[in-house]
C-alpha cells in the first residue's frame, strides 16, 4: 500500500490511510482534526488507479465499514 499512516483514536478505534504520496507526521505525533497528515498518492501495483487513498477503520482490532464512524465522536462508535 505504499506510504501508510495509522492513527490511534483511543478506546479501540484506529484508522489507516494508505497509498499516500507524502506523509506529514511522525510516529508518536499528536494530531488534531483538520490537520493534514499526508497527501494522496499513486498505487504502485495499479498505476491506472491514479491518485487515490485507501482508508480502513478498525474497531477493537476488527475492520469495519468506515461509514459507521463518519461524523461521530469516539465514544459514540461502540
Amino acid at each position: 500500500y505504499g506510504k501508510v499512516v495509522l492513527l490511534d483514536h483511543g478506546d479501540g478505534i484506529k484508522t489507516e490511510y494508505m497509498s499516500l504520496g507524502t506523509v506529514n507526521v511522525l510516529e508518536g505525533d499528536h494530531v488534531v482534526q483538520g490537520e493534514v497528515i499526508g497527501t494522496s498518492g499513486l498505487n504502485q501495483y495499479d498505476i491506472a488507479a491514479e491518485n487515490h487513498l485507501h482508508y480502513r477503520v478498525l474497531v477493537d482490532g476488527k475492520y469495519c465499514d468506515p461509514e459507521i464512524i463518519i461524523g461521530k465522536a469516539v465514544n459514540e462508535i461502540k
